[in-house]
């Protein structure tokens, strides 16, 4: 095993050309996916309308399935954000990796200049989780973590309420083939039942 003095500009040298090497991957990944016709998705055009229980059992089919669609079209796009944000966070983890494993063998082939070894497993490790780069990358990695659980919970929130609107409109349309009107309907009592 060939032994280094201690050299920091060497090690932030090192440091610097991974980061480089990392640098663009995400990008150059949403570039391609891009290039096959699946570019991000936009920000639906409209707010995702707030369910009120009284105003969803008073809905007629009508409006039942524009609230349907406008749910569909923000659970699509928080899917669409989700995926975003889970492969930046895929990169920064690997980056993080690497840099992890690169620095730990770096100060295992380097002395120590108090001690005129080279350093230990623990101190190898230490000085590696101390890098300027590596804490970077951590505060990054928790803020995309932390952007990865909300998503996660927009994404169950719209699918759970797309379930019971979708419910909601098969029941509608039970209740109307049974009685030949729907009950919450506006022009309920115009029809006779057959």
């Amino acid at each position: 095993m060939q032994q280094h003095d201690f050299d920091p500009a060497r090690i932030d040298a090192e440091t610097r050309a991974l980061a480089q090497f990392w640098d663009r991957v995400h990008d150059e990944a949403e570039y391609e996916i891009t290039c096959m016709g699946f570019g991000r998705m936009q920000q639906p055009g409209f707010t995702c309308p707030a369910i009120d229980p009284k105003a969803l059992s008073n809905m007629d089919l009508i409006q039942y399935g524009e609230m349907h669609m406008r749910y569909v079209a923000w659970l699509n796009y928080s899917e669409n954000t989700l995926a975003y944000v889970k492969s930046m966070l895929i990169g920064i983890k690997r980056q993080m990796d690497e840099l992890h494993n690169r620095l730990r063998l770096n100060f295992r082939q380097t002395k120590n200049p108090e001690t005129g070894k080279v350093f230990s497993v623990d101190d190898a490790k230490s000085l590696a989780e101390q890098n300027p780069r590596y804490i970077e990358l951590l505060r990054e990695r928790t803020k995309l973590e932390s952007m990865k659980e909300m998503m996660e919970s927009h994404v169950t929130s719209y699918e759970k309420t797309c379930a019971v609107i979708s419910r909601h409109i098969e029941l509608r349309k039970l209740d109307i083939e049974r009685q030949g009107i729907g009950h919450n309907m506006p022009s309920r009592g115009m029809y006779q039942q057959r």
